[in-house]
């Protein structure tokens, strides 16, 4: 009696998970440069009714480094727009459809790996492990307290970082073309900060 049940369930499991949230195509733009954007383009072949909420669908993306350290990053809904206009009047155009991303900035040089995660209220599911390569890159790294003063900040590279800029609020007038204006010439004038 117990052998049915075990098998019973066994087979209910299966059918269970799959059900589950499948990830149909992988794409990235591999390889990329230390701590430049690597971005994973997939597709799960489902609509859900609210993409932002994780009790729908949730998606994480495992990426495991070359020296073996795990990193991991949500995954997301995402919509392309083209922009149109001027100060006077701006349009934005859906360019493509909704398709789901995954963006991560690796720290280290070699050959890493990742898998998607995908669950939903049917079950879960894991990608195969894919692939990619980062490179050298003349890239900084990201700004953080400074490992010899923590009264200053320093990329990640140990180079130095003094925020120049100031606080910018919002356009009252051109829409997002006004920040091309400003952050044109705060960027002209040395910004690197707002």
């Amino acid at each position: 009696m117990f052998k049915s049940l075990a098998f019973f369930v066994l087979i209910l499991g299966m059918s269970y998970s799959s059900l589950a949230a499948t990830v149909k195509s992988i794409a990235d733009n591999g390889p990329v440069g230390k701590y430049e954007k690597l971005e994973v383009v997939y597709d799960l072949g489902k609509i859900y009714k609210n993409p932002f909420d994780p009790a729908q669908i949730d998606v994480t993306v495992e990426f495991k480094s070359p020296a073996g350290v795990l990193h991991s990053v949500k995954g997301f809904i995402y919509q392309d727009y083209e922009r149109t206009g001027d100060f006077g009047l701006q349009t934005l155009t859906p360019k493509g459809g909704l398709v789901w991303k995954a963006r991560f900035t690796p720290n280290e040089e070699g050959v890493w790996s990742y898998v998607i995660k995908a669950k939903d209220a049917s079950g879960t599911s894991l990608t195969p492990t894919k692939s990619f390569t980062v490179k050298p890159s003349t890239d900084k790294g990201f700004v953080r307290i400074s490992p010899n003063d923590p009264d200053y900040f320093a990329f990640d590279n140990g180079e130095a970082y003094f925020p120049l800029g100031e606080n910018m609020g919002w356009s009252s007038g051109g829409r997002t073309y006004q920040y091309d204006k400003w952050l044109g010439a705060l960027s002209d004038n040395g910004g690197n900060f707002i």
